[in-house]
C-alpha cells in the first residue's frame, strides 16, 4: 500500500521567483537559490496534502494556511528507501512539469511568478506502490 507522508514543499516566497519556473539545477537540493543566495527558512506558513483521486493519482494542494502569497513553488515526490524521484507529474493550468535527473516529469513548478495563495497538481504514483515523501 502506498503511503505518503508530506514533508516540505519548496516555495519561493520572494518577489524574485523564477517568473517561468524552477530550473532543473534545484532538482537536487530543492532549496531556492534566487540571485545565487539560499533563501531564509522561515516557519512555513503553507500546508501540502495529497489526496487519493483513485489507486495511482494523487491531488497534491499546496496552500497558504494564513493567505501569506507565494510566487512559485517546485514540489517532487522521493521514495522514502532510496530518496529517488519517483512517479510523475501532470502538466495543468498552473503549472508545468519538470525532469528531475533521469526521472521524466517528476517534479512539478509554477509557469508564472505572480501572488498565489493556493495551487494543485496531480501525480501519478509508480506502479511499485512504494513509500513517498514529498519534498
Amino acid at each position: 500500500m502506498l503511503k505518503i507522508v508530506v514533508l516540505c514543499a519548496f516555495l519561493a516566497i520572494g518577489a524574485l521567483a523564477s517568473p517561468s519556473g524552477a530550473p532543473t539545477t534545484a532538482c537536487d537540493s530543492m532549496t531556492p537559490l534566487h540571485n545565487g543566495s539560499p533563501q531564509p527558512n522561515p516557519e512555513s506558513p503553507y500546508t501540502v496534502t495529497a489526496t487519493a483521486i483513485d489507486t495511482q493519482r494523487y491531488e497534491v494542494a499546496i496552500n497558504s494556511a494564513d493567505g501569506t502569497p507565494f510566487k512559485g513553488f517546485l514540489i517532487q515526490a522521493r521514495s522514502t528507501l532510496n530518496d529517488e524521484a519517483v512517479g510523475s507529474f501532470d502538466v495543468a493550468d498552473n503549472s508545468k512539469s519538470i525532469d528531475c535527473f533521469t526521472t521524466v516529469g517528476s517534479a512539478s513548478t509554477h509557469i508564472d511568478n505572480s501572488n498565489k495563495t493556493s495551487v494543485s497538481v496531480i501525480w501519478n504514483a509508480p506502479a511499485s506502490g512504494e513509500d513517498v515523501q514529498f519534498v
